[in-house]
């Protein structure tokens, strides 16, 4: 059987990254697939006229050894459409349990951000499911009608509904094979395990994710700035730290992003995972976090043999205001660290950022936190308080800094 080729446009440089993650097909023994027996009630009933005639059209097709290409194909609305019950059959097979709408959308509003009311561009409504589409990075000029043209790429993420589960993007033989001219129920893992820890809570199903599907955690944190799971912090964490060493995007969206109706969105959780998980002997997610908000805070103060491309895009997409937001939650949660601790040199020799420092230098910053009423950080103000007792006594610090200055 000859494999078809599938060529899709590659959209902004995302589609191709991302599809790997929504085909991962490993360990499948525990998985279970199932020859179609449309008598079977507890199964729906799918489309095997529509099946047979897609493999006939597109795979089942021999190819001249002369052919310059293979017959492209593009999946449809339609297409997914048929999908949809093999996905479901799937999941009913292997223990998913279906969980009634009201359930699913509080699920929906507390992993995703979305809600029967979300309006964005990304968000595109159907009948059967909801596609979410990830575009990255963010770019302003983009309208609805550009995001609209790569709804149905790899990458992009499916919420179906009536039956309440979520999909990567799939064709009809991700899910089908033939036997005996029987169609056969493929079972994706990846679906299986997803599905299951979003909407079943299931623990084993997350440490199957974070070994095979890192991709899809980065994913939740990064675009839905889900973080809330400490498992799943922590897991993504250790990826970007590995990373960004090598590639400064790594970095992009991890603690702040702006979606594509221009809001700027921190991750908040995340701040805070770091704040009560790093000690003196595991300082890393603290280097990183620092790394990161010098970027944000300065541009040009970073090294020169670094790309400037990478920074631009790391610094470029926010204003001042929205930058000393980022700093100033950055610096919050950096001080929250610090502050309980007598020893401030066990940390302070890899941060070079605090609300200490940046007293000194940067009165944009706490001109913006004063204007936004300190950003209802509580403790903000007594914690700047607090830094102003401390610099009263410490300005040969800045007079040493400014000599410093002088002398680059």
């Amino acid at each position: 059987m000859n494999t078809v080729k599938y060529k899709y446009i590659i959209a902004i440089g995302l589609s191709v990254i991302l599809s790997s993650c929504w085909q991962n097909r490993k360990n499948q023994n525990s998985i279970i697939n199932n020859t179609i027996n449309q008598t079977d009630m507890d199964t729906l009933v799918i489309n095997e006229k529509k099946i047979r005639e897609y493999f006939d059209e597109y795979v089942n097709v021999p190819i001249p050894e002369n052919a310059e290409d293979e017959k492209e194909y593009y999946i449809s609305e339609e297409d997914f459409k048929i999908v949809i019950p093999l996905i479901y059959n799937s999941l009913k097979r292997n223990g998913f349990r279906f969980i009634s709408d009201s359930a699913y959308q509080e699920k929906l509003k507390d992993i995703f951000g979305i809600t029967p009311n979300t309006k964005s561009k990304q968000l595109i409504n159907h009948t059967d499911f909801m596609s979410y589409i990830v575009v990255s990075p963010y770019d302003s000029s983009l309208t609805a009608k550009d995001i609209a043209l790569i709804e149905f790429f790899y990458g992009n993420v499916f919420f179906i509904k009536k039956y309440n589960f979520i999909s990567p993007l799939a064709k009809i033989s991700d899910y089908v094979k033939f036997d005996n001219n029987k169609i056969v129920n493929i079972t994706s893992p990846t679906i299986i395990y997803r599905n299951k820890y979003l909407f079943n809570d299931s623990k084993a199903s997350l440490t199957w994710l974070i070994n095979n599907d890192m991709r899809f955690l980065e994913l939740l944190v990064k675009e839905f700035g889900y973080d809330k799971d400490p498992q799943i912090n922590k897991a993504v964490l250790e990826k970007i730290n590995k990373e960004y060493s090598t590639n400064l995007l790594a970095l992009d969206d991890l603690f702040a992003k702006k979606d594509y109706n221009g809001q700027l969105q921190i991750h908040e959780g995340l701040l805070k995972y770091i704040s009560e998980t790093t000690t003196k002997e595991n300082q890393d997610f603290l280097s990183l976090l620092d790394d990161y908000c010098t970027i944000i805070n300065d541009m040009d103060k970073v090294g020169r043999d670094l790309d400037k491309r990478q920074l631009e895009r790391l610094y470029g997409k926010f204003s001042p205001q929205e930058r000393a937001k980022i700093i100033t939650y950055i610096l919050y949660y950096i001080q929250k660290l610090l502050d309980p601790n007598e020893d401030y040199e066990s940390f302070t020799y890899s941060v070079s950022n605090t609300f200490y420092m940046s007293k000194l230098y940067e009165s944009f910053i706490f001109d913006e936190i004063k204007k936004n009423n300190y950003y209802n950080l509580p403790g903000l103000k007594d914690m700047l308080d607090r830094v102003d007792t401390y610099i009263s006594d410490k300005r040969e610090l800045k007079e040493e800094y400014d000599k410093m200055r002088r002398l680059e």
